[in-house]
């Protein structure tokens, strides 16, 4: 069985952990395509579909996470700089 769980929101290593990072580091971020569309999941939204795949899961089969809404990269990037980031810098 295969488990595909995409872009976890608030995990080690996702954007978001990316970003606060870097915002700590350097006060700013690096973005690929700011205007990219991403469906994210959350840790307990995988957390779920990992147990029911353990439980009733098919041998040679693939099972992917459930698409949340759709989050365009620039919008997240704007709540994330204005949660971490140095305000007085961003005018």
């Amino acid at each position: 069985m295969i488990v595909r769980s995409g872009n976890i929101m608030g995990s080690t290593g996702s954007v978001l952990d990316i970003w606060k990072n870097q915002i700590k580091q350097f006060n700013e971020v690096s973005v690929t395509d700011i205007d990219m569309l991403r469906f994210y999941t959350s840790i307990e939204g995988v957390t779920q579909l990992y147990i029911a795949v353990l439980a009733r899961g098919e041998n040679g089969k693939i099972y992917f996470t459930p698409r949340g809404e759709p989050v365009v990269l620039k919008e997240l990037l704007e709540k994330t700089l204005k949660l971490y980031g140095n305000e007085t810098d961003q005018g």
